[in-house]
């Protein structure tokens, strides 16, 4: 991961758990693995992903904002 943060030159905030066997099974079923296992390892590291970009954006003190 050093690697790949050394080369966007920034650092990586989330990291989706890499879950090959729950993947195929859902992709192999038809049904998204958050209805059939969203308690496994996969399901929990997206969730973890869609709360924290789903957060609003810190707004900087003194910013003005559109109306």
């Amino acid at each position: 991961m050093k690697n790949a943060e050394g080369a966007l030159r920034r650092t990586i905030d989330h990291q989706v758990v890499n879950e090959y066997r729950g993947a195929i099974s859902a992709l192999n079923s038809g049904a998204p693995f958050m209805f059939m296992k969203a308690d496994s390892a996969l399901g929990g590291s997206l969730l973890h992903f869609a709360r924290a970009v789903d957060k609003p954006a810190a707004v900087p003190a003194g910013a003005v904002t559109a109306r």
